[in-house]
């Protein structure tokens, strides 16, 4: 294939979109920090250093937490396979979808109200599981973008990480317990509900501030 400079337009708008989730995130578990809340120190000391899936110390206490981390382990296991095979384009594309499509335009907006819960308890589960789903992925990342996933990787740690360079911690590993299809499908459903509202307000030109109604109805 020919290089294509308009492909490269794409590329830059991704690694903006990394580094825009980074800041959400800094900001976020900063404030928590502050707060007393939790502290990244709490995380460094559970940050894995073997080979791991599961992102450290994640606790699936809610539906889009099952349903990302179910994701995040159907797609280590499709990307491991598509790199022992050298189908390196698959690996970047499954990658690139997750991150993207799942990680930050769902996971991150799902998250949001956690994060601002009066609930000390709440805040600490919600910055641990941000923090270690987005740790877990710059590792998932890095080969195919080394550069901003290593320098991100370590303002995680404050510039002290517990190794030389992310290339040196353990690239995650496909496992079947983190799998859930369950949730896999009530957030499907969820997706599609919030869709169709998104696609509704945009027919009926409702300003996006506007707080609005809505009936659902389901069969069991």
């Amino acid at each position: 294939m020919l290089f294509r400079s308009s492909r490269t337009d794409g590329y830059r708008a991704f690694a903006n979109k990394i580094w825009n989730a980074a800041r959400f995130m800094f900001m976020n578990v900063d404030r928590a920090e502050q707060a007393g809340l939790w502290s990244m120190e709490e995380f460094a000391g559970i940050a894995p250093h073997g080979e791991s899936l599961a992102p450290a110390g994640f606790r699936a206490t809610a539906l889009e937490d099952r349903w990302i981390l179910s994701r995040f382990a159907r797609v280590t296991k499709e990307v491991n396979e598509a790199l022992s095979s050298n189908r390196f384009h698959e690996a970047a594309n499954q990658i690139y979808d997750f991150f993207w499509g799942e990680f930050c335009d769902w996971y991150i907006e799902l998250v949001k109200p956690r994060l601002l819960e009066q609930d000390n308890n709440v805040v600490r589960v919600a910055c641990l599981n941000l923090v270690g789903l987005f740790e877990a992925a710059l590792r998932l990342l890095h080969p195919v973008m080394p550069f901003i996933t290593e320098e991100i990787w370590y303002a995680i740690y404050a510039g002290r990480p517990p190794l030389r360079s992310i290339a040196f911690a353990a690239y995650p590993a496909a496992g079947e317990a983190e799998i859930d299809s369950g949730a896999e499908t009530g957030m499907a459903i969820l997706q599609d509900l919030i869709v169709s509202v998104r696609n509704l307000r945009a027919e009926l030109k409702i300003e996006p501030k506007l707080k609005v109604q809505i009936e659902v109805f389901f069969h069991d």
